[in-house]
């Protein structure tokens, strides 16, 4: 007897698969961003361009939105850019796009409907003496640029006027048109290493770094940052040896550039304290002592950032500042050297940053 090595599938449970699988690629379409591409065919004189719509939708989904067709029996016989945003609408698309063609002057209409921020865009791109390949570039290209340059005031914080609210893909597309420049971060935390010196006797000492920074507008935050010697300067004389370590922490108002797509530069200006401690080892006749002392230091900072990831940043600075009063270093009662008229410090450090996204919801 022969046997099917599975039962068949009863109609319901088949039917209820498909439901489920159209429902969650339909879910997933509205996630990224519905784009609806418009392929009735025109009025005349103007044509279909298949090789363009789907080089249109290959460059819409390469920037991660999904494209579906829409076509005559969604729209009304005038073609308008009302019809098109009510088909758009109807599908809770984000936007929607029509391409028409004309032979005599050769060129094409390139029409857009963007229902994030509200408005309809048209363009008549010329195409006298192109080749056909490089025509379809063109008009693709043509319809991705004119819905970034519609979306892109996403970015400026403003509030978004069209019925969508905008996705994931949206943002991906206006992010790729803005060469995935980095949004000014509202919370930084970094740490490293620092090195610091002063002119007037002192080698250099080494120790860790530390840091806050808080996003007060896109263009200036408000950072802490702290460092102290574990690599001490070493002092010698007739009375014996002092090891002498450096500290400080500063509080400062920063500028910032804006950010390209890997580097930030930065300059600040505040102040805080200046840090001196000293031990020594005594010879015959003399006695070792302990000594810390702290002074104001008005200081200026610089670094600049290199952006490793969304959320890290490889970040070099330097900053200079002004002791009151300078302090002076004496062993056995005699002066072996001052510090704090400059105070120099350099700094690598990984930093962490948590970027506000202006992604406005209506």
């Amino acid at each position: 007897m022969l046997r099917r090595p599975f039962p068949l599938m009863p109609r319901e449970v088949l039917l209820s698969t498909l439901l489920v699988v159209t429902l969650s690629a339909e879910a997933r379409a509205q996630s990224l961003g519905l784009v609806l591409l418009d392929v009735a065919p025109p009025n005349a004189p103007g044509n279909r361009w298949p090789e363009a719509e789907a080089r249109t939708r290959a460059e819409l989904e390469s920037a991660g939105l999904s494209v579906a067709e829409v076509g005559a029996r969604e729209l009304d016989a005038q073609r308008s850019l009302d019809s098109l945003s009510r088909a758009a609408r109807g599908r809770h698309a984000v936007a929607a796009a029509r391409i028409v063609r004309f032979e005599h002057p050769a060129s094409a209409e390139v029409w857009i409907v963007d229902e994030v921020t509200g408005k309809g865009t048209f363009r008549r791109v010329p195409l006298d003496e192109l080749e056909p390949s490089q025509a379809t570039s063109v008009v693709a290209l043509s319809v991705v640029e004119l819905l970034n340059a519609s979306l892109l005031e996403l970015r400026a914080g403003h509030v978004a006027r069209g019925p969508q609210a905008p996705t994931e893909g949206v943002y991906r597309l206006v992010d790729r048109s803005l060469g995935e420049s980095a949004p000014p971060y509202r919370v930084a935390l970094r740490g490293g290493a620092s090195v610091m010196g002063s002119p007037g006797g002192l080698g250099l000492t080494a120790g860790p770094a530390l840091a806050f920074g808080l996003g007060l507008l896109p263009s200036l935050a408000l950072e802490v940052d702290a460092a102290a010697s574990v690599i001490q300067s070493s002092l010698s004389g007739p009375a014996g040896t002092e090891r002498v370590g450096l500290g400080f922490a500063r509080l400062e108002l920063v500028w910032r550039s804006s950010a390209a797509r890997r580097l930030q530069a930065q300059i600040g200006l505040g102040g805080g304290a200046l840090f001196v401690w000293a031990h020594g080892t005594a010879n015959d006749h003399y006695t070792a002592h302990e000594d810390f002392t702290a002074c104001a230091l008005p200081s200026a900072v610089a670094s600049v950032a290199l952006r490793v990831s969304r959320s890290f940043r490889l970040r070099v600075g330097s900053g200079a500042g002004f002791a009151l009063p300078q302090v002076s270093l004496a062993m056995a009662g005699v002066s072996v050297a001052r510090a704090g008229r400059p105070v120099l410090d350099g700094s690598l450090a990984l930093e962490w940053v948590w970027a506000q996204e202006s992604r406005s919801v209506q």
